[in-house]
C-alpha cells in the first residue's frame, strides 16, 4: 500500500515534498478528483425509469436504489417535489396515468344487499343440506322400476335431475310461497297496530302451513330449518336496538315471539320465519321468493352430487343454466299469483317420495 502511486501523479520537477506550490497542485487535484466522484454519483441516480420510480413513490427506496446500480445509464431524474406528476403505467392496460388522473368513486354497499348476500349463501347453518327434499327416494324408486322391467331404458342422471327440479319447483310455488307472501305482509297490513296482534296472526299462519303440509317428512324437515334459521338470526343476524326503525309492530319481538310462543304444538316453520327475517332485512317480497327458491335448487343440485348422481362442476354449470333461472322464475311468478285459501299441493306424487323416503333400506339423508 505504502508504494501504490497516486491516481493524479504529480511530476517531480526537482521541487521538494515541502514545497509550497507542489502542495497546492496536489490539493487541486484532489478536489478535481471530488467534483468527478460527484460527478458520476449523480450520473447514477439519474439512472432510475420508471418502474424505479413508482417504486420510490410508493416508498421503496431501497429496490430502486438496485435497479439503478443495475441499468447503469445515466439519465437526469426530476427533482422529488416533482413525482407526483411522473407519469406511471397502468398495470391492467399499460397506459400511463397522468397527475390529472381521477380514481373511480366506490359505491356505497346497502346494507339490505349485504343480507341478501349472507342470506343466500350455502355456508347459512340451517340444516338444509342434510334433507335431500326427496331426491334420494325419487331415484331409489326410479332404480327399482327400472330393475324390475328389462325393457326400460335406462335414462341419463341430468335428464332425472331436471325432471325432479322441474316438480319440486312447482311443488313449492303452489304450497309454501303463498305461506311466504302472506307472512311477509302481515307486519304492514293496517289492522295490526300492535306485535302482540301481529304475533297471533303469524302463529295462526303457521298453524295453517303446518295443518297442510300432509307429509311428516316434509313436515320435520320444515321445522328443523326453521328453528336453526330463528336462532342464526338471533344469535348473529338480529340488528342492535337503536338501529331498529319506529314501527307499531316491532319486528325482533315478533320474531323472538314466533320462536319461542309456538312450543311443541306449532313449531316454527322455515318459510314463515324467511318472510319475517327478510322483511327485517328490508328486503323486497320478489327478492324474498327469488331466494328462497334458489336456495332450494341449491339443496337439491347439492344432495345430487352427495348421492353421486352428478358431479360438483355439472353441478354449478346447472345451477348456473338458463333454463334453471327459468324455472325458477316461472315458479316464481305461479307462487306469488297463489292465495293462502288456494295453496295446495300441485305434484301428489312428490309427497309420496317424501314420505316413503323413511322406509328406504339404507339412505344417506335425514327423513
Amino acid at each position: 500500500m505504502g508504494d501504490s502511486q497516486p491516481r493524479y501523479p504529480i511530476r517531480d520537477n526537482g521541487a521538494s515534498s515541502s514545497d509550497p506550490t507542489l502542495l497546492k497542485q496536489r490539493i487541486d487535484q484532489l478536489e478535481a478528483e471530488l467534483r468527478e466522484t460527484k460527478a458520476m454519483m449523480a450520473g447514477l441516480a439519474g439512472a432510475v425509469g420508471l418502474e424505479a420510480r413508482a417504486t420510490i413513490i410508493g416508498g421503496g427506496q431501497r429496490s430502486a436504489e438496485r435497479d439503478v446500480k443495475a441499468s447503469g445509464a445515466v439519465t437526469p431524474i426530476p427533482a422529488p417535489s416533482s413525482y407526483s406528476a411522473t407519469l406511471m403505467p397502468s398495470p391492467r392496460s399499460g397506459r400511463s396515468l397522468g397527475a390529472d388522473y381521477t380514481p373511480p368513486t366506490v359505491e356505497t354497499l346497502d346494507p339490505s344487499l349485504h343480507l341478501l348476500l349472507i342470506l343466500s349463501d350455502s355456508a347459512l347453518p340451517l340444516g338444509s343440506f342434510a334433507f335431500s327434499s326427496g331426491l334420494e327416494s325419487y331415484l331409489t324408486h326410479h332404480q327399482s322400476q327400472a330393475s324390475s322391467v328389462p325393457s326400460t331404458p335406462q335414462q341419463p342422471p341430468t335428464i332425472l335431475l331436471r325432471r325432479f327440479l322441474s316438480l319440486s319447483l312447482s311443488s313449492l310455488a303452489t304450497t309454501t310461497l303463498p305461506f311466504i307472501t302472506a307472512a311477509y305482509n302481515i307486519p304492514n297490513l293496517p289492522t295490526h297496530t300492535t306485535t302482540h296482534s301481529a304475533t297471533s296472526s303469524i302463529l295462526h299462519l303457521s298453524d295453517t302451513f303446518d295443518a297442510t303440509t300432509t307429509c311428516p317428512v316434509l313436515r320435520r324437515a320444515s321445522t328443523t330449518q326453521g328453528k336453526a334459521l330463528l336462532s342464526v338470526w338471533e344469535k348473529s343476524l338480529r340488528p342492535p336496538p337503536q338501529s331498529t326503525p319506529p314501527s307499531p309492530v316491532d319486528l325482533p319481538t315478533l320474531l323472538t315471539s314466533y320462536r319461542h310462543q309456538g312450543g311443541n304444538d306449532n313449531p316454527p316453520h322455515l318459510p314463515i320465519a324467511w318472510a319475517l327475517i327478510s322483511l327485517s332485512s328490508n328486503l323486497t317480497l320478489h327478492q324474498t321468493t327469488f331466494v328462497f327458491l334458489l336456495n332450494h335448487t341449491k339443496a337439491i343440485l347439492s344432495a345430487a352430487v352427495r348421492l353421486n348422481l352428478i358431479g360438483p362442476y355439472v353441478a354449478q354449470k346447472t345451477l348456473a343454466a338458463p333454463e334453471t333461472l327459468e324455472l325458477v322464475r316461472r315458479a316464481q311468478e305461479v307462487g306469488l299469483r297463489v292465495r293462502v285459501e288456494e295453496a295446495g299441493q300441485a305434484v301428489p306424487i312428490l309427497d309420496l317420495y317424501q314420505g316413503r323416503h323413511e322406509l328406504l333400506y339404507s339412505r344417506v339423508f335425514n327423513s
